[in-house]
């Protein structure tokens, strides 16, 4: 209820707590409305529920918005994989013994993701084993690491000033 009223035009001034872009992804639903909604929970962690504090809560879910969106936009990471058999590993001749035994380990710790049963025999596992792993950083994402390092003011707080203000 309380992000519908974040995010929805009001009937009377036709005015709105976000920025269009917010609104529009509120419109649209589902992964993109369930974003909106953990950016809500997470401002409500930190301010608070209290009834003078609407305002900071407001300017709190704008900045979570933006840090959730640029999550989303800046990095993508994509794995590649084969699925192998205890057996297989060892015949392969890429894998030492203690590596297998750490390959499964790992996998035995995610089941759902990592492991499945041998289409042939269901009473012998697959283990998936990644091959390369690709990762997209975009140059802005590398830019606000670097002013963050130098010690400069932080680029969110930066931000949140001039979406309070503006």
């Amino acid at each position: 209820m309380r992000l519908r009223r974040l995010c929805e035009k009001k009937q009377k001034s036709g005015k709105c707590h976000v920025d269009a872009s917010t609104a529009d992804q509120y419109h649209r639903g589902g992964e993109e409305r369930e974003w909106l909604e953990i950016a809500l929970i997470e401002a409500i962690c930190k301010v608070g529920t209290v009834s003078k504090s609407h305002k900071k809560l407001r300017a709190e879910f704008r900045a979570r918005v933006v840090m959730v969106r640029e999550r989303m936009d800046s990095k993508e990471q994509e794995v590649l994989g084969q699925w192998f058999t205890e057996e297989r590993m060892e015949k392969s001749g890429d894998f030492s013994k203690d590596t297998i035994r750490t390959i499964i380990n790992y996998c035995e710790r995610f089941p759902a993701a990592l492991v499945r049963a041998w289409k042939y025999d269901s009473s012998v596992k697959e283990y998936f084993v990644e091959t390369s792993t690709k990762q997209t950083i975009r140059q802005s994402e590398i830019l606000r690491r670097q002013e963050v390092h130098e010690g400069d003011v932080p680029w969110l707080q930066a931000r949140q000033h001039s979406q309070v203000t503006g």
